[in-house]
């Protein structure tokens, strides 16, 4: 399976008139594309994520500032810890 990344390369209004659509009509066809993409998206089975494995490693994060902190007592590592 493919995956695209859409990189736009002019505004709505030079798209529009290269197809020759009012904005109306190009932002009611986005619309329409969205949803029918939003709820093919919302169909799809949603890959496993780990969370016992996302915890551990933000705990092991944890775990490091705060040996800095303790190694270098620098004030920036715990504003920083207190903020996680």
């Amino acid at each position: 399976m493919k995956s695209y990344i859409l990189i736009r390369s002019s505004s709505d209004e030079v798209f529009a008139q290269s197809q020759k659509w009012t904005l109306e009509v190009l932002y009611e066809n986005l619309n329409r594309i969205t949803s029918k993409s939003q709820k093919i998206r919302g169909a799809r089975i949603k890959p496993f994520t780990d969370k016992k494995t996302i915890t551990s490693w933000n705990a092991l994060m944890v775990s490091a500032l705060l040996d800095a902190y303790e190694a270098f007592s620098k004030s920036i590592i715990w504003n920083w810890l207190k903020r996680t």
